[in-house]
């Protein structure tokens, strides 16, 4: 009988001890992957701290390809370097326009695929950008060096990774509206209006807007003083 009841509390103790191996583990691994995401949001760049008078132009291309070549015109007609941010999975699709565009201008990253990168787990984001990794590496033979987290939502982890990945998150300090403007003169005048040193400019290059706004744009930034920088 006693040996009965040494035994079991032999097989309490054993339990008990993997049962508290476990907690120690998990506690451990939850401070390491807390300790790897750690971030300040402070980290993400919407505008560039200058007094100059300069901004840059960026683009983001997450469908479709119909206006890319049109907008690859004109910059190259007012010898204006730009970044445009695209997905993995628009490289994919778009092989030789991603190579086009690398060679005169910045080919950032929005991901593998358009999704709300805050709802994704800790698993997940590492999964995406290493699929964006090697979407980059294998069509551009470069990787990103640049982030825009889509619909520009993001958080500490989202930082934190970018930057893991030698990525800056870059979102932008003049919206263009160039999806919801009616008019030319209403994109034109919200853009000047917030007009500003260092200015980060949006455009969507699925839009047949942006590329009969770029003209406007330039020339009126132009007689401005300011001058666009990559």
């Amino acid at each position: 009988m006693f040996y009965h009841v040494r035994i079991k509390k032999k097989i309490i103790s054993a339990i008990i001890f993997i049962l508290a191996t476990l907690l120690v583990i998990y506690l451990i691994k939850g401070q390491i992957t807390e300790n790897v995401f750690q971030a300040s949001l402070d980290e993400a760049i919407y505008f560039t701290d200058t007094e100059n008078k300069i901004v840059s132009f960026t683009f983001d291309i997450f469908v479709g390809a119909d206006y890319v070549d049109e907008i690859l015109t004109l910059l190259q007609q007012y010898n204006v370097k730009s970044t445009f941010f695209v997905t993995g999975h628009w490289v994919e699709e778009n092989p030789e326009l991603a190579v086009s565009i690398s060679a005169r201008h910045e080919l950032g990253s929005s991901g593998y695929s358009i999704k709300r990168f805050k709802d994704l787990s800790n698993s997940e984001l590492i999964n995406d950008f290493e699929e964006c990794r090697r979407v980059f590496l294998e069509i551009s033979g470069r990787e990103p060096e640049y982030f825009r987290p889509p619909y520009g939502e993001y958080d500490e982890r989202i930082v934190a990774l970018a930057r893991d990945y030698n990525q800056k998150v870059i979102l932008w300090s003049i919206e263009t509206k160039d999806w919801t403007a009616k008019t030319m003169e209403e994109m034109l005048s919200n853009i000047m209006g917030k007009l500003h040193p260092g200015g980060i400019l949006i455009f969507r290059a699925s839009s047949a807007k942006t590329v009969m706004i770029l003209p406007l744009v330039i020339a009126a930034l132009t007689e401005s003083g300011y001058h666009v920088v990559p």
